[in-house]
């Protein structure tokens, strides 16, 4: 049932009955005790719950950490992953920078019940166009009642993992201890306020973390013969190193290692060579690695009922989540030791809320809620080592404040990656809501507001340590040109910034469920969101306004280099035309860098607010029989989407003149600045959010759905349910230059021609792409009937889009947005998960010795079946040879696509060929079908094949020892994966790589878990 003082009114599946739902058109389901308490869950984290409802799609990971580090990425009903809106007690717990982690995770033994409401919910639900998860924390009663537990797990339970047994790596060390308590009950002072008599209630909950993580990790490394200049069966290109330096015979190319870049040698003795490619003669290096995790949770509620008719009560909760990541925070998979952080991620959040019933048909209720979230990280790895810093040779434009080696991206292998660290990161979020509802007649009538103030901010991580970027090019493989030091690109940022954003939601609504007939209810509503743009403290917000870009003022590019030509009064880091700074002192400030700043037109923000967001909601349940066993429902809703402000804090991250930035293409590795004063430095990108005709983005839902009673306390649900969103936020090169004029004037290096003369390619988040969702979804739900709780879901679902995320996907051609429109990333065809409880039906109440001996037992697990999501298949060359030195070609100047990390090209599918392959480890679909682009965009689509899917079943043996009514002992062996079954989960997707087509990644292996609870 749901608590006293709960936020948010919902359909709500109780532990004795599924009723059929003869009231409401919303698609929602409620997770309840039962399920909560007693399914397994890796990590034990209530987040994973959400997938066990019908379309739900997870991009969770096998174990889901905790802290605003890790992400909750689950996409609901096609919306994507940051459209959720997850609560707790009503208290907003989403980061607002990414809208993609949580503030604050509660026990699981802290929880009461869980819901997710996925579709045509109605107008009391705002902020978020996807799903609404709504969490409702324990409290006291008038009897005391708690447990105590400890969970463990040890490698030594584990099976190994597929990859690194095939490597014979050991299994990966794990040491996890899981502990922690519940209390409630009645608060009382003996002889001053009797028990009997409390109308006060407390719960509390403590908990703790150990946790040794382990990860596989797979790296591709160069060859013992490529670190020794050896690259068989390839021509070099003598011509791009001194005289004497390659030599080219009928086994491949030669690079004498006395002609080896200084710098090059320096990475090859602290990162490659400790690093070997597998003895199979491969570029892969296999090794399992161990990140700590040292969590605390308290949480804290009292109820109070004043009187009958007044509830008041408040919450507070705080999380604590030291970890250490061997590949560096944010940065996947590195070099274990290179780049290691140690971070805590700590959170609190408190809840004060009072109802009131006016009238036996007026009910009130007002709460306040204040979250605050952070990340602190710093580095603990040698990428700030004093000894590999002073290796280096040749000055960089900047000094690093960080003391950091520069980064390396080396197309085709692993690179440096410099971690987001040193990083300090503070997310406040404050709420007052008001929920009025009247029962008037047949009309059941609620209306409310929420105002939130809302602050962000952290610095930027900015490559203050400089970047290097090795290409294939210049006749050379890449890792060939990152031995002899031709650097394809340089780039470096002057400062780290550090935005404070304060911004603010305002949204009211009114709802009226009309139960027109007995047997006929329509639900109406309409809701209002106000999501303005944000403003910031430290005055460093900026933007680009293509509007007052003023061709006049561009600088004189050299056509040749795409450089700056020398002897301007205007130099790339105080280029600022067209870039815009909030009126007052920030733009004031920018000004006296730069005269080329404009004061923003929007006063102080950087763009435009916009108004009109009115989100009506329709809806009917019918009841055709009046029994209250058959249900017929549609629904109609529009839903907006809060915008996440991390789009806006990397505008001031890199922008100029605060930030300046120097980007320099062919250069050398060693001495990136040589000779500086002659030599011109390139055009700097620049980031820009939006447009002057910035949209908010929206989801409309819609379905249909027939619902019956099939036994009692069993209900079966069959349903249509479709999606499409306007207005969605993704990434385009604002700066890349038409085709045409590419063709035209093919000689001229591409920086001479783009539309903003003087800054290179810049991404623009804009909101304009869209996606459409179309499902079938069928349910099964039975609650606590003879001992067994059951929940199936079954999604058969298509997920189309033309960008898969608000940022770091830019599309491939800014002026053809459908060459990217396909399946989105997680698009997955058939999705079957069951979940279920069974308490054995013999001796079940433990009476007597036999009972006692023989009795208690359950079995609970998750099945999960389904199809793997859509890969897209990439190349590591330039099809355009944006960065080439020069060599000949079909566009020497490249036309203007930004080849980076978050853009590989596309690769072409061979005409006529099938994709289909053998579906094995060695090759999973047809590489033979794909080869290289060269000179046009490749014809492979995004999201051409499917991946591998996944069968897999956790399961868990409970045995209860009941000692008397009021104490109970529970153990637990938990089994993740229980029949070890391997669950491949990564395909290799570029041609260019040896191991295309192969698969290279896994889910967990089989997980042992052992725990013990005592109920009280």
């Amino acid at each position: 049932q749901l608590q006293p003082g709960q936020v948010t009114e919902n359909v709500t599946v109780n532990e004795t009955t599924t009723p059929v739902q003869t009231s409401s058109a919303a698609q929602a389901g409620t997770i309840t005790g039962t399920q909560v308490r007693e399914l397994e869950l890796n990590n034990r984290n209530f987040e994973q719950l959400v997938t066990l409802q019908p379309g739900v799609t997870s991009g969770l990971p096998d174990i889901v950490g905790f802290g605003i580090s890790n992400t909750s990425s689950v996409a609901v009903n096609g919306a994507r992953t940051g459209a959720n809106n997850w609560t707790v007690d009503g208290a907003d717990v989403n980061d607002s920078g990414s809208n993609l982690t949580l503030l604050n995770v509660p026990s699981v033994d802290a929880i009461q019940e869980f819901t997710l409401q996925r579709s045509t919910y109605d107008a009391q639900y705002g902020r978020s166009g996807g799903g609404q998860i709504l969490v409702a924390t324990k409290s006291g009663t008038s009897e005391f009642h708690g447990d105590a537990y400890e969970f463990v797990r040890n490698d030594y339970f584990n099976a190994n993992d597929f990859f690194a047994n095939s490597a014979g790596t050991p299994r990966a060390p794990e040491r996890y201890n899981n502990f922690g308590f519940t209390i409630g009950g009645p608060l009382f002072v003996p002889k001053l306020y009797k028990k009997s008599e409390s109308k006060t209630f407390f719960f509390w909950s403590e908990e703790w973390r150990k946790e040794h993580l382990p990860s596989t990790y797979v790296l591709n490394v160069p060859t013992a013969a490529e670190l020794a200049g050896s690259f068989p069966g390839v021509t070099l290109n003598p011509a791009s190193a001194p005289a004497g330096c390659i030599t080219n015979t009928a086994a491949g190319g030669q690079i004498n290692p006395a002609c080896f870049s200084h710098n090059a040698t320096a990475y090859i003795a602290n990162v490659y060579s400790k690093f070997p490619a597998n003895a199979a003669g491969g570029n892969e290096y296999i090794t399992n690695v161990v990140g700590l995790n040292n969590y605390r949770q308290d949480l804290v509620r009292l109820d109070q009922n004043i009187s009958d008719k007044v509830h008041i009560f408040g919450r507070f909760m705080q999380d604590r989540v030291p970890t250490t990541e061997p590949g560096g925070l944010f940065a996947g998979a590195g070099f274990p030791g290179i780049s290691s952080t140690a971070t805590n991620a700590p959170g609190k959040n408190v809840v004060a809320n009072v109802s009131w019933t006016l009238s036996p048909t007026v009910v009130n209720e007002t709460a306040f809620n204040y979250s605050w979230g952070a990340i602190n990280s710093n580095i603990t790895g040698i990428i700030n080592s004093p000894a590999f810093v002073s290796a280096l040779s040749g000055g960089l434009p900047y000094g690093d404040p960080y003391g950091r080696i520069p980064g390396l991206t080396l197309s085709g292998f692993t690179g440096v990656g410099i971690p987001v660290s040193p990083y300090f990161e503070r997310n406040i979020d404050k709420n007052l809501f008001d929920n009025f509802s009247k029962v008037l007649g047949s009309h059941a009538i609620r209306a409310g507001i929420s105002v939130q103030w809302m602050a962000k901010t952290e610095n930027a991580v900015n490559p203050t340590n400089g970047s290097f970027t090795f290409n294939r090019g210049n006749g050379n493989p890449a890792f060939a040109n990152f031995l002899l030091g031709n650097a394809s690109l340089f780039s470096q940022s002057s400062r780290d910034i550090i935005p404070h954003l304060n911004y603010f939601n305002l949204e009211a609504y009114i709802q009226d469920d009309w139960k027109v007939t007995r047997k006929l209810t329509l639900n109406l509503g309409m809701r209002y969101s106000f999501f303005p743009a944000p403003s910031d403290s430290n005055n460093v917000l900026n933007n680009f306004d293509p509007l007052l870009f003023n061709p006049a003022l561009v600088p004189a590019i050299d056509p040749a280099t795409g450089n700056f030509l020398p002897g301007q009064a205007v130099i790339p880091a105080t280029y600022t035309n067209g870039i815009i700074f909030p009126t007052g002192a920030a733009c004031t400030a920018a000004k006296a860098i730069s005269s080329g700043v404009t004061c923003s037109p929007y006063g102080k923000l950087v763009n435009p607010n916009s108004n009109n967001n009115f989100g009506p909601r329709i809806g009917f349940a019918w009841d055709p029989t009046g029994k209250g066993k058959t249900a017929i429902r549609a629904g109609y809703g529009l839903y907006f989407d809060r915008t996440l402000n991390g789009i806006w804090e990397q505008n001031a991250f890199s922008d100029p003149p605060l930030v300046q930035q120097v980007q320099i293409v062919n250069t050398s590795f060693d001495r990136p600045t040589a000779g500086v004063v002659s030599v011109p430095l390139g055009p700097v990108s620049i980031t820009a959010t939006g447009s002057p005709t910035f949209k908010v983005p929206s989801y409309q839902d819609w379905n249909f759905s027939v619902q019956q009673q099939i036994l009692p306390n069993t209900t079966f649900e069959i349903a249509y349910v479709g999606s499409k969103g306007t207005h969605l936020l993704g990434e385009v090169d604002a700066n890349q230059p038409p085709l045409a004029l590419r063709v035209a004037d093919a000689a001229a290096n591409v920086n001479a021609i783009r539309p903003y003369l003087g800054y290179a390619a810049f991404y623009q988040r804009d909101p304009g792409f869209n996606s459409n969702y179309n499902s079938l979804q069928v349910s099964l739900n039975r609650h606590v009937t003879e001992g067994l709780t059951l929940g199936i879901a079954y999604t058969w679902s298509r997920n189309l889009t033309n960008n898969t995320a608000d940022r770091f996907a830019p599309i491939y051609d800014t002026y053809n947005a459908g060459l990217d429109y396909g399946p989105a990333y997680l698009n997955t065809p058939h999705i079957f998960i069951a979940n279920y409880v069974y308490q054995l039906p013999f001796f079940r109440d433990q009476r007597g010795f036999i009972g006692h001996v023989l009795g208690g037992w359950e079995l609970s697990g998750i099945t999960t079946v389904q199809s793997g999501s859509s890969l897209t298949i990439t190349q590591f060359s330039d099809p355009f040879n944006s960065f080439d030195w020069g060599v000949p070609g079909t566009y020497p100047g490249g036309i203007g696509i930004d080849y980076n990390s978050f853009l590989a090209p596309r690769a072409d599918v061979v005409p006529g060929a099938s994709v289909t392959g053998a579906g094995t480890v060695a090759q999973w679909m047809n590489t033979k079908a794909f080869t290289d682009a060269v000179g046009h965009f490749g014809t492979a689509g995004p999201g051409l094949i499917l991946g591998p899917g996944e069968q897999n079943w956790d399961l868990a043996a409970i045995r209860n020892f009941k000692f008397t009514e009021r104490f109970r002992l529970q153990f637990r062996g938990e089994f993740f994966n229980a029949f070890n079954h391997v669950n491949f989960n990564s395909v290799e997707t570029n041609i260019d790589r040896s191991t295309f087509g192969t698969l290279n990644g896994d889910h967990l292996p089989r997980n042992i878990q052992l725990g013990a609870k005592l109920y009280f």
